[in-house]
Parts: C-alpha cells; sequence; structure tokens
C-alpha cells in the first residue's frame, strides 16, 4: 500500500482518476505525502511488526478516502491471484477438517 501511494504522489499524472475520486479529490500530494509517508516514527521498510503498526495507524485513513478500494482496482491481477490462492487454501482446509472430522468420528465408534 506504501508504495502504491508514493506512486500515485510522485505519477500524479498517470493516475489522474484516482485524484478526481471523491475524498481524495479534497487531499493535495503534500497532504498524503504527509499523512502516510512522511511519519518518522514508523519504518515500515524494517520490519513486520513496524508494518503493521503503520497499517493500524493508518486503516481508518485509507479505509476514509477508500485508498484500499483505488489500490485494489488498480492491482486487479494482484487481487485475482489472491483470491484464488485463498479459495484453494480454503478448500484444503475443509477438506482436512472432514478428515479429522471422520477420524475422531472413527475413534469414537471404536
Amino acid at each position: 500500500m506504501i508504495q502504491f501511494i508514493r506512486e500515485i504522489i510522485e505519477n500524479e499524472e498517470g493516475h489522474e482518476d484516482l485524484w478526481n475520486a471523491p475524498k481524495i479529490n479534497t487531499m493535495s500530494t503534500d497532504n498524503m505525502r504527509e499523512l502516510f509517508v512522511n511519519d518518522p516514527s514508523i519504518d515500515i521498510t524494517m520490519d513486520r511488526k513496524a508494518a503493521k503498526q503503520w497499517w493500524s495507524t493508518k486503516i481508518d485513513q485509507l479505509q476514509n478516502l477508500k485508498l484500499i478500494e483505488q489500490w485494489a482496482r488498480y492491482n486487479e491481477g494482484k487481487v485475482s491471484d489472491y483470491l484464488s490462492a485463498l479459495k484453494q487454501a480454503v478448500k484444503v482446509a475443509a477438506k482436512e477438517k472432514r478428515r479429522i472430522s471422520r477420524l475422531a468420528n472413527s475413534s469414537e465408534n471404536s
């Protein structure tokens, strides 16, 4: 997400539709940079904990500006790949749950 925000700040002309979206159209690149990028207390490149802290402090603003939806629109392939992998993981987990349930039931009946 932070890379996406940096990209739209640095390449404003390439993202006119995004900058014209409701709520985002009230922001300037300086506002966006100050709100999401120039936070000296968080270096999200350091580790997972710092990235989680960034998300937890920024999620309300990201949702309010609908930046997550905008990211998804610009990254349809990544979203599609993620959903496919998630569906496959759910199928595998469901199959494993059924197998464990059958084993539990057969041991109870023994």
